[in-house]
């Protein structure tokens, strides 16, 4: 049985866009300069490093799963990997994808390449901190057509928790 975090639960798209301005607040505390991109486009957010510009999809969640039928069950946050029609995203609409766990506030960077593949993404909530921006903007930048994780590595993502 999967179980759910108690409290109010946001609409669809307050939860994107509050995800999205997460991401932002991250970013420019890290002295990232970023701002929100214009609708329509197939990135949420656009990051200035170095005079280069970075798009990133943000996908947000404010939903924490368990199943409570295991003693040791872990936190765990989905992530539907399409935009709100159900379209699969293809290489080079975006650069980086940023996951937001809303009620803890993390939020954690993977290059789009490393989940193109995929339809749906899970963290567990451990594996959401330690995935930093930069690290996740390099990864990206020197290693361009290459998918950068195995099974295994999907356990310790790049992920920064926001106070």
């Amino acid at each position: 049985m999967q179980g759910r975090n108690k409290g109010p639960r946001m609409g669809r798209s307050f939860t994107g866009l509050a995800g999205e301005h997460l991401v932002i607040y991250d970013l420019l505390r890290q002295g990232i300069p970023a701002f929100l991109s214009g609708s329509g486009l197939r990135y949420d957010v656009v990051a200035d490093i170095d005079g280069q510009l970075v798009r990133i999809q943000v996908k947000s969640t404010d939903v924490a799963r368990s199943d409570h039928s295991k003693p040791s069950s872990k936190t765990s946050y989905i992530y539907n990997l399409s935009d709100g029609q159900d379209k699969r995203y293809k290489a080079g609409e975006f650069d980086l994808v940023a996951f937001v766990a809303l009620t803890p506030q993390l939020v954690a960077y993977l290059p789009a390449q490393s989940v193109l593949h995929r339809k749906k993404f899970k963290f567990q909530e451990e594996a959401l901190y330690n995935l930093p921006f930069k690290e996740a903007y390099d990864r990206h930048r020197y290693l361009p057509n290459t998918r950068l994780h195995t099974r295994k590595r999907l356990r310790n993502p790049v992920a920064r928790r926001t106070p």
